[in-house]
């Protein structure tokens, strides 16, 4: 994502699937875009990002753990109703 100071939405968003995905990153991208509020502080509020949790992500990494709102996958549903 790319953003502009005087602009609350991203100027730009890019998703690189690295040739993982049946879809295009184009394709991908419109999806992110229509699903998710990209503006700064609405994903400040969405993880929480006001409460530092600093020294749980600095141990054994912070991928595929439950504990960290960045990880859920609760927008599946709706990323595939829409990808359809």
């Amino acid at each position: 994502m790319g953003f502009d100071v005087n602009n609350p939405q991203p100027i730009a968003v890019s998703v690189d699937s690295f040739g993982s995905s049946s879809y295009s990153d184009g394709k991908l991208t419109e999806i992110v875009t229509k699903i998710f509020d990209l503006r700064p502080a609405a994903i400040i509020d969405q993880f929480d990002l006001t409460k530092p949790i600093f020294k749980k992500t600095s141990a054994y990494g912070h991928f595929n753990s439950p504990d960290f709102p960045w990880e859920k996958t609760d927008a599946v549903p709706e990323l595939v109703k829409v990808a359809k």
